[in-house]
């Protein structure tokens, strides 16, 4: 009995060695999301007043992609405790950038004018960054970005002939240029909001077991696009020679920038938890011989969905003990243990049935044990001896037997006149 009560001491205390918990789950934060959408730009005819000018419209769409690993579990005795843990190096940022870009031609050159729409393209830009989650104030790094200078890309190299008797040559390069910031703002458990990542959340405590958590993660975005087009251009003309643009060197192009916040897809997940029904708070032994012994049989009851499992000793008068000095239990089960109460002196006496188990609910249960000790009565037999004398005669004579059978009659005539 010593040995269980320094073990249940030793759990009740606060070394963190003795908590309990859950087995971590695995987590996948996505989210996608629309950076720009539809922004448009039109150079207009460069150069202004030019025999030959180009007008180019450009068109872009910006989508990210995101995805982060982490693992999420409980923790007790103190409180139910919501625990994340960023998995390293599992945080993926995907920029897809789309431009559409349509080129228009507007001459005027030795008498031939016109304007037509030369070219029409579409090119994707797509780079990516790999990071470390949770990208909260507190992480390292607190934010991912992604600063993509973009290399000139020839989304044009076309020859037109006009009236046949021009022809024109373009060769047009594209560079686009995406910068683009996330950081994490906070994730909402339930209604607790973490905002650190190495802050944990309590949670409700439920009676049937099952704990259900929906978790969201909201983050921050910036991002900006510039593009920039570096046109070339040359016209010739039959028997009058060739004219190139020179006038005109790179265009660059503000697409615009955004900045908003955006919520994750809410995670739905669960933690299966045992559930113990307490047993009575007190319990009386009553009245017990020394030197003997009275047994109560506990059941503990697990009405939860994981196994019930925790230790099982006693506080107070020696007198009491239990056995086994554990608890376990499945599922929607029971477990059995028998307290006993053996008086080695009279007296009341005292003590506590203590329950440390893995139940949240319940993490230390207490139940009050009394009981008192007596001692056995012998029963004491009183015996008449057969010759009796009244010490009063001298010469020390004894009473005539007739004399005491002459008393024994008058007292049941007496006795039967009574009665009549």
């Amino acid at each position: 009995m010593a040995l269980a009560s320094l073990t249940l001491l030793a759990l009740l205390g606060s070394d963190p060695a003795h908590a309990y918990g859950t087995e971590p789950i695995p987590l996948v934060l996505e989210d996608e999301v629309a950076l720009m959408e539809g922004s448009a730009y039109e150079t207009g005819y460069l150069p202004s007043g030019s025999p030959v000018m180009v007008n180019f419209a450009v068109e872009a769409e910006e989508l990210a992609q995101v995805e982060m690993g982490t693992l999420a579990w409980l923790e007790w005795p103190e409180a139910v405790t919501l625990m994340w843990e960023s998995v390293p190096e599992t945080g993926l940022l995907s920029l897809i950038g789309e431009l559409s870009t349509v080129v228009y031609l507007k001459l005027d050159l030795w008498g031939y004018e016109g304007e037509w729409e030369l070219d029409r393209q579409s090119i994707s830009v797509r780079t990516e960054a790999i990071f470390d989650p949770l990208v909260l104030s507190d992480s390292i790094p607190d934010v991912v970005s992604i600063d993509e200078e973009g290399q000139g890309t020839t989304v044009i190299n076309y020859e037109f002939t006009v009236f046949e008797v021009v022809d024109i040559i373009l060769d047009v390069d594209l560079a686009a240029t995406m910068a683009t910031s996330m950081a994490g703002l906070e994730i909402l458990h339930q209604d607790q909001v973490q905002l650190l990542e190495y802050e944990s959340v309590v949670l409700d405590v439920p009676a049937d077991g099952y704990i259900e958590v929906d978790s969201t993660y909201l983050a921050s975005w910036d991002t900006a696009m510039d593009v920039l087009i570096q046109p070339g251009v040359e016209v010739c003309v039959a028997v009058l020679g060739c004219y190139e643009w020179d006038d005109v060197v790179d265009i660059p192009i503000d697409m615009g920038s955004n900045s908003f916040d955006d919520p994750f897809r809410t995670r739905e997940y669960e933690f299966l938890l045992p559930v113990m029904t307490p047993p009575d708070e007190s319990y009386d032994f009553g009245e017990v011989y020394v030197d003997t012994l009275a047994n109560w049989n506990v059941e503990i009851v697990n009405g939860g969905v994981e196994i019930l499992q925790g230790e099982a000793g006693v506080t107070g008068s020696e007198y009491f003990e239990v056995y086994p000095d554990f608890v376990l239990a499945d599922a929607d089960s029971y477990d059995g243990m028998v307290v006993t109460f053996g008086p080695l002196s009279p007296g009341e006496f005292t003590a506590s049935l203590m329950l440390a188990t893995n139940d949240p609910a319940h993490p230390t249960y207490s139940i009050a044990l009394t009981g008192v000790g007596i001692e056995e009565v012998e029963e004491v037999i009183t015996t008449i001896p057969a010759e009796v004398g009244c010490g009063c005669a001298s010469g020390g004579r004894s009473a005539s037997p007739l004399w005491l059978l002459s008393l024994a009659s008058l007292a049941f005539i007496r006795r039967r006149e009574q009665e009549r």
